[in-house]
Parts: C-alpha cells; sequence; structure tokens
C-alpha cells in the first residue's frame, strides 16, 4: 500500500518536525541569533531534513528526477507560503511591511538557481569524479552567502540585546534539551523520510505520472511540512520576519542541498542527468522570488482578497507552474 505508507510517513514528519522547529528556536534564543539569522539558516538546517534524506534515499535507488524535483519543489512550494501566510495574518500586503534584509537571502536565491538553470540547458558539463563543478560552485557560494547574512545581522545590534535577555533566562541545566530533543526528532525525520521517498517513487512508477511530477509536487509537498508547521507557528506568535526568513532560508538550502544529492547518486553529476523538465520550476522560483524582491523594495500596500498584489501573483505563479509540469510529463 504505497499510499498508505505515504501518509503514514507524511505525518511523522509533520509530528517530529513541530517539536524540531519548537526546539530549534529554542537553540537559536539559547545561542542569541538573531531573528532573520535564525529564520534563514538555522531554521532551514532542521526543517530540510526530509528534503537531505529523501535526496539521500532517491540517489540510492537512481532516481535523480525524484531528488532534484524533491528539492526544486520544496522551493517553489515555499514561496507559495507567502501568499498563504499574507491571506492567513489579514492585516493587508505582507511583503511591504517586512524587513529589507530579506532582500539579501532572496537575492542569493535568485543568483544560486539561475547557475542551475545554466546547468540545466548546458550541452557540457564538467566534474569531479561524478560530482558535478556545478554543484561543488553552488556549495561554495552558498556557504559565502551565509557569511555574509551573518555579518549583516551583527550589525543590529538592538536584536542582539533583545536576545541577550531572552537568553539569560533560560536555566543552565536546561540549555541542553533542546539539543538533545532536536536530534532525537531529527533521527526520526531521516527514517520517514525514507519510507516516504520509497512509497513516492512506487507512486510515481504505477500512476505513471513520471518522476520529474510527482517529486515536485507530492514528494516536495510533503517534506516541506515542516516548514509550513515552523512558519505558520511563526506567524501566530506574531514574528512575521522569522516566518518569512524560513520561507528563503528553506528554499535557498534546498538548493544547496543540490550538493550533496550529487554525492549520493553516484552514477554521473545529477544535474546532468535529469529531464529538462526541471527548467519550468527553476524559472518560476526564480520569477516568483523576483516578484517578491521587487515587493520588499517597492513596499506597496495595495491588496485583493485580503492579500497583496504581489501574493496573488505568487500564487497565481505556482499553480501554473504545475500545470505546465503536468503537461510536460503527461502525454495525450
Amino acid at each position: 500500500m504505497p499510499w498508505l505508507k505515504f501518509v503514514v510517513s507524511a505525518a511523522v514528519i509533520v509530528a517530529a518536525g513541530t517539536q524540531l522547529t519548537r526546539n530549534a528556536e529554542k537553540i537559536t534564543s539559547t545561542l542569541g541569533l538573531g531573528v532573520i539569522w535564525g529564520g534563514a539558516l538555522l531554521l532551514p538546517l532542521a526543517t530540510s531534513l526530509p528534503e537531505l534524506v529523501t535526496s539521500w534515499r532517491a540517489g540510492s535507488i537512481n532516481a535523480p528526477d525524484l531528488t532534484v524535483g524533491n528539492l526544486l519543489g520544496s522551493s517553489l512550494f515555499n514561496l507559495a507560503l507567502i501568499a498563504l501566510i499574507d491571506l492567513f495574518q489579514g492585516k493587508g500586503a505582507l511583503l511591504s511591511r517586512l524587513d529589507h534584509r530579506h532582500i539579501m537571502t532572496a537575492a542569493l536565491l535568485v543568483f544560486l538557481l539561475s547557475l542551475v538553470l545554466v546547468s540545466l540547458v548546458s550541452p557540457v558539463y564538467f566534474s569531479f569524479g561524478w560530482v558535478g563543478i556545478d554543484t561543488i560552485i553552488i556549495l561554495g557560494l552558498y556557504l559565502a552567502g551565509s557569511y555574509l547574512i551573518s555579518l549583516n545581522e551583527k550589525k543590529n545590534n538592538a536584536e542582539q540585546a533583545e536576545d541577550e535577555e531572552r537568553r539569560s533566562n533560560y536555566k543552565a541545566r536546561e540549555r541542553y534539551i533542546p539539543f538533545i530533543i532536536f536530534f532525537l526528532t531529527g533521527f526520526l525525520i531521516i527514517l520517514a523520510g525514507i519510507n516516504l521517498t520509497d512509497a513516492a517513487d512506487t507512486i510515481a512508477l504505477e500512476t505513471r505520472l513520471g518522476r520529474t511530477f510527482v517529486g515536485s509536487l507530492m514528494l516536495a509537498v510533503s517534506t516541506s511540512l515542516p516548514e509550513i508547521v515552523t512558519t505558520f507557528t511563526a506567524v501566530r506568535m506574531g514574528v512575521l520576519d522569522m516566518a518569512i526568513a524560513n520561507v528563503f532560508g528553506a528554499s535557498l538550502m534546498n538548493v544547496m542541498l543540490l550538493f550533496f544529492a550529487d554525492i549520493f547518486y553516484r552514477e554521473a553529476p545529477i544535474i546532468a542527468s535529469v529531464s529538462q523538465g526541471h527548467v519550468i520550476t527553476v524559472a518560476f522560483i526564480i520569477l516568483l522570488t523576483s516578484v517578491a524582491i521587487f515587493s520588499l523594495i517597492y513596499r506597496t500596500k495595495k491588496e485583493i482578497a485580503y492579500m497583496g498584489y504581489d501574493a496573488v501573483i505568487i500564487l497565481a505563479g505556482f499553480v501554473l507552474a504545475f500545470v505546465f509540469l503536468y503537461l510536460n510529463e503527461v502525454k495525450f
């Protein structure tokens, strides 16, 4: 019963991801990290565990399209969360009220995805062993960009002072508990991620929808469940900047995970081994992230149906992307 296995594994990821996220937030306070730094860099370490595990599993069963579809599809789905957050918080256009510092993370995402797009359409590729030079460059640029983001966060002295005050409220013996729970729930997500990938691959073959479509939609949405939990928890707490930072940060980390997916898939450089259908996903992520960057700069307050115009465009683009992916996979 691949469908039952898929649903149960997804439910386990939600439950474990909830605990993982709560304790990641406690770790953020304990270490004195800023809101945007924690949302863009620390939380994705936790919420992207399912993508990492499914990438390893998909590589071990020689399903590169499932791997890349999962990582890129998760990034696309994360952007759709911006529209859902805008609708959920119900206070007018969302991006017009957020910190300008999100532009840095979003711009880095566009830059790395542009490199992925070039690699997908390139007629030649270069590798170091079986690992593509393109994914090695992506890893290096991600690390460099993360360092610059952390430097930018250190400039926010007021926020650091607030974090220091919160951190001092933790008793010394309580500081270790979040770390323990973090690793235990992370291990649980690893087990669920393996079963989720196997079930998704079986579904792709049985329904003939193709690994690109199933990986970009079903598997991507399921492995993005921790991001959903994290993001809407932050919204309920009123920490909108952390919610959006997690959206961009998780999408950015998914692109970086292409490097590890390349290591797991030992046949050839992974980007050179997948179908051209992924060009659709990458192009739409770049387009929708560009819409978000424009809104963070222009800061329009106009809205429709309780959402900003930018959120409506992002939601429409998300739906259109999967229409194109479906038409690309299903031959009439």
